[in-house]
């Protein structure tokens, strides 16, 4: 597994967090409009992302993104 994506799932984890709602959470945070596209192909993956729609993520999850994308900040 590419080692930005396990950091990012680590800080799910450590939280708590389903890392896709953690992500969108996150987008919520910028400063600026986002539109997230997800790619959901079945009803499940569809109710998956959605449940996480109220999911506020915490300063401190905040840093440990802004940590992780420093540490990887172009893991392609």
């Amino acid at each position: 597994m590419i080692r930005a994506t396990q950091a990012y799932l680590d800080i799910a984890d450590r939280h708590g967090l389903d890392p896709v709602h953690m992500a969108l959470a996150w987008q919520r945070t910028r400063p600026f409009a986002v539109c997230p596209i997800f790619g959901a192909t079945n009803v499940d993956q569809l109710e998956r992302i959605l449940a996480g729609r109220d999911v506020v993520v915490s300063d401190e999850v905040v840093a440990e993104i802004n940590a992780a994308h420093k540490q990887h900040p172009m893991p392609y």
